[in-house]
């Protein structure tokens, strides 16, 4: 058996062992997954840091005529 027959071979081997269809993916409780989760928190420090820094810039800004 030469190196084509035994790539050919594996390959139909591998290819028949994995499922054809892929698993559903429903949405249920979407919002518990850490990577949800860690966005609204970096959301949610972000725009705490721009309502502290905003203001500030503003007032300098006015002062500045």
């Amino acid at each position: 058996m030469n190196f084509k027959q035994l790539s050919l071979l594996l390959f139909i081997r591998l290819a028949s062992s994995t499922p054809l269809a892929a698993q559903s993916v429903t949405t249920d409780n979407w919002y518990m997954s850490p990577g949800i989760i860690g966005t609204f928190v970096l959301i949610t420090t972000v725009l705490f840091i721009a309502v502290i820094i905003l203001p500030r810039q503003v007032k300098l800004y006015k002062s500045s005529f």
